[in-house]
């Protein structure tokens, strides 16, 4: 895991290729990186969805995700993590394991990395290997548990290397960084301490630091250091029957239970529910318990995953990483397990959207092929929200921001091939009085047999932001009289009235109240309130001003700014440009109004409906 452009899939493509998973070096630039298999990852250059392998190393099958960089596709990272038992978190140098990337890059700085650990992700960091070099005469690092000094050829891509005793003249620095290296490690574990003060040799299978440099050495380390499946504790869940925790242990003998990560559409084998299977095994062909929606599923076909190439297999055991074909009901986060002994586990929580659009199809035929797309992307992605929305007449997307909404509508246009126009969505008004008005309404109609007659005296106030509608008569209207919003946080009284024997009926005060109302909101100041939302905004010290500037040009009302991680947190509240969970509104400038019911009444003569 890491930031966009750290060099992610770059390290995987070496790791799979150092490995013997591949044969060719892949690179991202190039379009040619075997992890980024989606048209839209090579065009663009960067990673969209999660892709899992697998690759041998020292007797061990490595699992690995890689997953994006962009803040877009958090989800990806999110879920990713949530099956997940270690991570490795790649740093770019031209600023669990950090690996330092891109050291040959003009510019790169080691200590300043790990200095930015410390200052801003206040992380207890402390380096295992060093480089001799830096920037393009980088070819080299000094192991700190072995004393080494490790050198590989670039000619053969790094895959050749050879360990030689440190010089003389690098002995000195290699020494410092050691003992910073022990005493850091002796305040984590009281026995190396003991050994540590003793004085006496500390070897390096006592650290369990590798003899090796670059991505060799980093499978070493996930090796060493990350947890196997099978040495983690017992994996915790709630019995469904009575609620009771229950634990199952990392072993095949054990009741079978995974979790279901992620949703995929695949065009040749169709959906494909990816797990991580906790405990127990899952044979081809199964039928599996899914305790959070409470049905049965099949597992008709069992997938181990690279990229997007598929290797059918007989079963997912302990541990193992794979892709079921056959489970339709279940979605991300979902439990799976075994039915004689169901357990519910831990489900997963994603952020809300934070950008929406409206969508709709170019054509009435191409309305059904919309929503289904839009029905097989969402169920793909928790962080992709679809709705109606009666008020505005829109069907609006929303995700993650402007980058995740790009690429879906382009997997709508070619993955789908729905024809579509996307737009900015309208936003929410409403409306609301300003002062108290009183108004009579009396509707009287003579047809020569039985008329209409309804009389009513009305008083309309305004009430505090959030008190919502307060009357004493079922007859009120909640349609604004200025642009057609929802009328807001008013008091309806009714005071007075008349009725006629034989004339008078529950329509004809429907229509005296109508009258009233509209007379009454006319004279009570009607204004519009647009939506406002809370924003917050983590920038470092340096654009604290731009950050306050840019809220300001946008009416932003700022409400705090705090320290985080050598940071400014700024919070404050600005207008919504978009239909999304507002935290208020507000009334808009008088201008701004007028802009806006000028605007309604032409959406509304297109329409042919009335404003109020």
């Amino acid at each position: 895991m890491a930031h966009i452009d750290a060099g992610k899939t770059t390290t995987t493509e070496r790791m799979l290729y150092y490995t013997g998973r591949t044969h060719k070096l892949g690179e991202v630039h190039d379009g040619q990186a075997e992890m980024d298999w989606m048209e839209l990852e090579k065009e663009r250059g960067i990673t969209i969805t999660a892709a899992a392998t697998s690759c041998p190393w020292r007797d061990h099958d490595i699992n690995i995700i890689d997953t994006p960089g962009h803040v877009d596709f958090t989800v990806e990272v999110e879920r990713s993590l949530c099956i997940l038992d270690g991570a490795v978190a790649v740093f770019c140098a031209v600023p669990r394991i950090v690996f330092v990337n891109k050291m040959d890059r003009t510019g790169a700085r080691f200590a300043d990395v790990v200095d930015e650990l410390h200052d801003k992700l206040g992380a207890d960091a402390v380096p295992v290997q060093i480089p001799v070099t830096e920037g393009a005469g980088f070819s080299s690092i000094i192991d700190l548990v072995s004393m080494q000094i490790v050198e590989w050829d670039d000619s053969e891509h790094g895959t050749e290397y050879r360990a030689r005793p440190i010089p003389a003249d690098l002995l000195p620095t290699a020494e410092g960084h050691r003992i910073d290296l022990y005493e850091k490690l002796a305040d984590h574990d009281d026995a190396f301490m003991e050994e540590y003060l003793a004085g006496g040799n500390i070897s390096p299978e006592r650290v369990r630091y590798g003899p090796q440099e670059g991505v060799q050495l980093l499978l070493d380390a996930v090796v060493d250091y990350l947890p196997s499946p099978l040495d983690k504790e017992p994996v915790s869940g709630i019995r469904p029957a009575d609620g009771e925790y229950v634990d199952r242990k990392p072993a095949d003998d054990e009741p079978f239970s995974a979790m279901a990560f992620k949703v995929a559409t695949d065009p040749y084998v169709g959906r494909l529910t990816y797990v991580r299977v906790y405990s127990g095994v899952l044979p081809s062909g199964s039928y599996v318990f899914n305790a959070t929606a409470d049905v049965r599923e099949r597992a008709t076909r069992i997938l181990r995953m690279h990229a997007n190439r598929r290797e059918e297999v007989d079963a997912l055991r302990t541990g193992d990483i794979g892709a079921v074909v056959g489970a339709r009901r279940t979605t991300t986060g979902d439990t799976l397990c075994d039915a004689s002994a169901p357990l519910l586990l831990e489900s997963m929580v994603f952020p809300d959207p934070v950008v929406s659009i409206a969508i709709e199809p170019k054509s009435k035929t191409e309305s059904d092929k919309l929503g289904l797309a839009l029905r097989a992307l969402s169920e793909e992605d928790p962080t992709f929200h679809v709705r109606y929305d009666a008020e505005v007449s829109q069907t609006i997307i929303s995700g993650m921001g402007e980058l995740h909404l790009d690429v879906l509508v382009q997997r709508l246009l070619r993955e789908f091939a729905v024809d579509a126009d996307v737009g900015r969505p309208e936003v929410a008004y409403r409306e609301a009085l300003t002062r108290v008005a009183e108004a009579e309404g009396r509707f009287v109609r003579q047809t020569g047999g039985r008329g209409q007659y309804g009389h009513v005296v009305m008083r309309f106030e305004p009430l505090p932001p959030g008190a919502g509608f307060v009357f004493e008569s079922k007859i009120v209207k909640e349609t604004g009289s200025i642009a057609g919003y929802p009328m807001v946080d008013f008091r309806a009284v009714l005071l007075d009235g008349s009725y006629h024997d034989v004339d008078s009926s529950e329509i004809a005060f429907t229509v005296a109240a109508t009258m009233a109302y509209h007379d009454a909101v006319r004279r009570a100041g009607p204004a519009i309130l647009e939506p406002i939302m809370d924003v917050e905004v983590c920038a470092p010290d340096v654009h604290l001003g731009d950050v306050i500037a840019d809220l300001g040009a946008r009416s932003g009302q700022i409400a705090s700014v705090d320290d985080r991680f050598g940071g400014k947190v700024v919070t404050a509240r600005r207008a919504a440009a978009v239909h999304v969970r507002f935290a208020a509104y507000r009334r808009v400038p008088a201008a701004v109004q007028e802009e806006i019911i000028q605007r309604a009444g032409r959406a509304a003569e297109r329409n042919h409906t009335p404003v109020a």
